[in-house]
């Protein structure tokens, strides 16, 4: 693995981690990594998946197509991992 894809895969699983599950279903809707393991026969979800999902989630805070963010656009791409399904 490359150093930067390492540093990227490294971001994101610590904000996955960093990611609070909520206690109470009725109080908040559940953020999209629960959704995808809720999905999963096994429940869990692969490597593979976390990657795409990055991916997809950094190129939507790329806006410029640069190919690389400023801190505002990191931002957007953290809150992206914590935010609320809502289908």
């Amino acid at each position: 693995m490359k150093p930067i894809q390492t540093v990227f895969a490294t971001l994101v699983l610590a904000s996955i981690a960093l990611v609070q599950f909520p206690v109470h279903a009725d109080d908040e809707q559940p953020n999209v990594f629960v959704v995808m393991c809720e999905k999963s026969p096994d429940g869990k979800i692969t490597r593979a998946q976390v990657m795409a999902m990055a991916g997809k989630a950094f190129d939507k805070a790329d806006t410029r197509k640069e190919g690389k963010i400023d801190k505002k656009q990191a931002e957007v791409f953290f809150k992206s991992f914590t935010r609320e399904s809502g289908g």
